[in-house]
């Protein structure tokens, strides 16, 4: 930023430069406009300030431009990261469903085992 100062300002002088040195009247037409007889100076001033001016509001509606287009990917950002917690929250409960199913299908396999081990167990103290 502050090079682009220091270029605009070193621009600056040099117009102004310019045009102090080129001080002679010259007549100037342009479509169906016509001035005779004005200052080389106030041309050369008068068109870098129109040109300056110019270049101000497109930069201006570029500024704008940007800054909304900003506010709308913050948006969609947001948006984005609500529905990033809300996949996060749905595989979490679907990671608890499958641990409680496979504690429940554990439970159900142990249950099912569980007279087998009593008949080893009664065998092995039979033996002894």
């Amino acid at each position: 930023m502050q090079a682009y100062l220091v270029g605009a300002l070193l621009f600056a002088v040099l117009v102004a430069i310019f045009a102090i040195q080129n001080v002679r009247p010259v007549d100037i037409r342009f479509l169906t406009w016509q001035i005779q007889e004005i200052s080389l100076v106030l041309v050369i001033l008068g068109s870098a300030s129109i040109g300056a001016v110019v270049v101000f509001f497109l930069g201006t509606v570029k500024q704008i431009s940007k800054g909304r287009q900003i506010k709308e990917l913050k948006r969609k950002n947001a948006d984005l990261e609500k529905t990033i917690q809300e996949l996060q929250a749905i595989n979490e409960t679907r990671d608890n469903l499958k641990q409680d199913a496979i504690e429940t299908k554990l439970d159900e396999v142990n249950e099912a085992h569980a007279p087998l081990i009593d008949e080893h167990e009664i065998e092995k103290e039979v033996r002894s």
